[in-house]
C-alpha cells in the first residue's frame, strides 16, 4: 500500500493497494482512490495523517471479495524502528487486523542507531543485493534491519516490523520482492498513487 499527496493541494492525495501473488510475483488486484487528508503533517507523526486512509481502501476490498486480503501488507514507512517505537506499520497492523511491515529509506535516530550509524553499519556488512543486517542499538534491542537492494550501489532499505510478523520473515519477505531500489509491491502502489495524483493536478491546471 502507498499513499502519495498532491503538491498544489496537500489536503488531497491518492492512496492504492496493490496485491501481488508472492509465489509467482504477478499482479492479481488492484484498487486506488482519491482522498481528503483531514490531520495535518507533523514530523514524527505520518501514521495519524495518512493510516485512516489506508484502513478505509482495505475495508472496501474486504467488502469486495474476502478472498482479496493479504496475507501480510508492505507499507513505504517503518513499523517498530521509529522515533516513538509505533511507526506506520504498527499503526496499520493494529487498526486491520493484518501482518504489516515497514519498508523504507528513512532511518531514525534511536537508541544510538543514527543515520550515519546505519550506513556505517550497511557498509560493512552488506555487498550484494538482498544481504541484510540486523540494527542493534546501544541498549541492545535489535529495531530493524539493513538491506542492500543493488549489489551495483551501495543503496539499502530500513525494515522493520509492524505486526504480527518477525522481522526474520520480514527480511524474508522483502528480499524475495526487491526487483528494484524498492520492494516491488510498494513500488507499484506509488507508481499508480502518483499517477492518479498527477490526472488530478493536470485536470486543476486545465
Amino acid at each position: 500500500m502507498d499513499i502519495s499527496a498532491s503538491k498544489i493541494n496537500e489536503k488531497t492525495a491518492s492512496v492504492a493497494f496493490v496485491l501481488m501473488d508472492f509465489k509467482t510475483k504477478e499482479v492479481v488486484y488492484e484498487k486506488h482512490k482519491m482522498v481528503t487528508m483531514s490531520q495535518p503533517y507533523v514530523p514524527g507523526y505520518l501514521a495519524f495523517r495518512e493510516v485512516e486512509h489506508l484502513v478505509d481502501l482495505i475495508n472496501e476490498v474486504k467488502n469486495y471479495d474476502n478472498s482479496l486480503i493479504p496475507d501480510v501488507i508492505i507499507v513505504d514507512g517503518n513499523g517498530i524502528y521509529h522515533s516513538n517505537g509505533f511507526g506506520l506499520a504498527c499503526h496499520l497492523g493494529v487498526l486491520s487486523g493484518i501482518p504489516c511491515l515497514g519498508c523504507g529509506k528513512t532511518a531514525f535516530f534511536v537508541d544510538g542507531l543514527s543515520s550515519e550509524r546505519v550506513d556505517l553499519i550497511a557498509e560493512k556488512n552488506l555487498s550484494k543485493k538482498g544481504e541484510y543486517v540486523f540494527l542493534q542499538g546501544l541498549s541492545e534491542i535489535i529495531h530493524g534491519a539493513s538491506m542492500r537492494c543493488s549489489s551495483e550501489a551501495n543503496n539499502n532499505l530500513i525494515i522493520s516490523q509492524g505486526h504480527k510478523v518477525s522481522l526474520e520473515t520480514c527480511c524474508l519477505i522483502v528480499k524475495e520482492l526487491l526487483k528494484y531500489k524498492v520492494v516491488e509491491p510498494v513500488r507499484l502502489a506509488d507508481k499508480l498513487s502518483r499517477e492518479q495524483i498527477r490526472q488530478y493536478e493536470k485536470k486543476l491546471k486545465n
